[in-house]
């Protein structure tokens, strides 16, 4: 025994340390990780098959497959889009949504395009990818009528000169941002079609490139991020230039409409000789408030550690921003939280 030290306390004093021992181990030891023992069955809404969001569904698909209890399943629904997406999740026709974190945010609130909160949506991971709009042309009508800039565009319309644009379906973030866009210039699809010109909402994504290489459309007007097939697409086959937006416009869709300044790199695409200025906004991956939360946490972790994996099935993935994929303008689902919780 020490000297000075009674039996009685020497013992108080070890129990008192395997005490403080045992509370540094718990405290300092990672939480069992939350795991579906059952098979898990899922729907994840996108976009049209060979969209850019649909590839991006079917990578995350993969890589989740490889970690959920055998006998599961994800089922990769082409949906329709930004807005339209949202009601599919809060309805439980679909499991996960890919959508755009700004809208989900407008969905969640009751904000305009949506006439109602939708209040059971809850993030997975934010900051999948950044989106942007891009506004093209034909070359040969560039040429033929001075186009320079979207300004020109509203010129000819505004002067009584057809113009055809091609977009996406209406309920897509492509028609929604084509169409505030063009009001934010002057015009409204009611004057482009007066002026002897249309508007076109394409579906599949494949009669889009075709009404631009048959001369049925001379704009190409489309929401869309790095490497997107229907840009690869459409570049191969027909020269286009690219107009940028006037600062004006790209203010007003970032202060009413939730978009962000953002400039697109020149290089981007086959034949963008100089940088774009335009808008940008994410995409993100919600889920049903309802969702299991071990489910949601595999999920999470799945995606969030394995961003290298889902690039190389889909190069648009490249830019997914792990770093920040916990920042949400709604609530993050609970298993979420508790996964960017204790990877923090």
């Amino acid at each position: 025994m020490y000297k000075g030290i009674s039996k009685t306390s020497f013992i108080v004093l070890l129990a008192v340390v395997a005490v403080a021992i045992g509370a540094l181990v718990w405290l300092t030891t990672t939480p069992p990780t939350p795991t579906p023992t059952q098979p898990v069955h899922l729907k994840i809404a996108t976009y049209s098959a060979g969209s850019s969001w649909y590839m991006i569904g079917t990578a995350m698909a993969k890589v989740l497959e490889t970690v959920l209890p055998e006998g599961s399943s994800i089922d990769v629904v082409p949906g329709p889009g930004t807005i339209g997406n949202i009601p599919l999740v809060s309805a439980g026709d679909v499991d996960l949504a890919i959508t755009m974190d700004t809208y989900a945010y407008f969905a969640y609130e009751g904000i305009e395009p949506f006439e109602e909160p939708v209040a059971n949506i809850r993030m997975v991971v934010n900051r999948l990818a950044p989106y942007f709009l891009l506004i093209a042309v034909r070359e040969d009508f560039a040429k033929a009528n001075n186009i320079n800039t979207v300004d020109d565009v509203v010129e000819m319309i505004k002067q009584g000169k057809p113009v055809v644009i091609v977009t996406g379906p209406k309920g897509s973030i492509d028609e929604y941002a084509t169409r505030i866009t063009f009001e934010l210039y002057g015009v409204t699809y009611e004057d482009i079609k007066a002026a002897g010109g249309d508007v076109i909402f394409g579906k599949p994504e494949s009669f889009r490139v075709e009404v631009m290489k048959d001369g049925r459309a001379q704009v190409f007007s489309d929401v869309c991020t790095y490497k997107h097939p229907l840009w690869l697409e459409l570049t191969a086959t027909v020269d286009v230039v690219y107009l940028p937006l006037k600062d004006e416009v790209i203010s007003g869709l970032s202060e009413k409409y939730g978009f962000s300044p953002y400039t697109v790199e020149k290089d981007t695409f086959k034949g963008m000789d100089t940088d774009v200025a335009t808008i940008g906004i994410w995409a993100s991956l919600i889920c049903r408030a309802d969702l299991p939360k071990d489910v949601v946490y595999v999920i999470t972790k799945t995606l969030v550690e394995n961003k290298d994996q889902l690039a190389e099935l889909f190069a648009g993935l490249s830019r997914f921003d792990v770093e920040h994929a916990h920042e949400s303008p709604i609530p993050l689902h609970e298993g979420a939280q508790e996964y960017f919780k204790g990877s923090s």
